[in-house]
């Protein structure tokens, strides 16, 4: 079932490829003045402290193909400590992730992304092991546009691969608040 759903995700973006649209500003001119609009960086960056500290930090470089159709790369690292009277917990995670984005319409989007982290497993709570865990997030999202080349984005992502026991997400529905900024 994974294999089939990897397989329906690679023929969506080699399928998203080939087409085109025209809402965003155009991208398509070869001159090397226009080719830095077809760059974007951003990310999502999260926060939480109290009992439990978590802190993720999620950049990404994408590049525009088409008008409608980026895909890029993306870098992960979180931190978790969780602290009370019987309990001390603290686990760095990071990795990287591919994507692939296509625009349906002016504000709403398509998501596929493989992810694959690297996770502390504790076998007993002394000694622990690291583990890779990987995900495959299939959804989509809305974005506000800022400028020409820069946009607001909400996503509503669901991992098709969700490894229960790893996975520093408690449940495979992730929901994602980030940045697109154009280069």
């Amino acid at each position: 079932m994974k294999k089939f759903l990897l397989l329906i995700s690679l023929i969506m973006q080699s399928y998203c490829l080939s087409a085109q649209g025209t809402y965003l500003p155009p991208v398509r001119s070869t001159s090397a003045a226009d080719k830095g609009n077809r760059f974007f960086t951003g990310g999502n960056l999260g926060l939480q402290f109290g009992s439990t500290t978590a802190i993720d930090v999620s950049p990404l470089l994408g590049y525009r193909v088409t008008n409608d159709f980026s895909v890029g790369v993306g870098a992960t690292y979180m931190y978790f400590h969780y602290k009370n009277s019987f309990y001390d917990y603290t686990n760095d995670v990071y990795g990287g992730s591919v994507f692939a984005r296509y625009n349906i319409l002016e504000n709403i989007f398509l998501h596929s992304e493989f992810e694959s982290l690297s996770v502390k497993a504790y076998y007993s709570y002394t000694e622990y092991i690291r583990k890779q865990v990987n995900a495959l997030y299939l959804g989509g999202g809305l974005r506000q546009m800022i400028g020409d080349y820069s946009s607001l984005n909400l996503m509503i992502l669901y991992d098709v691969m969700h490894d229960n026991q790893y996975s520093p997400y408690s449940e495979p529905l992730v929901i994602r608040i980030g940045f697109d900024i154009g280069l």
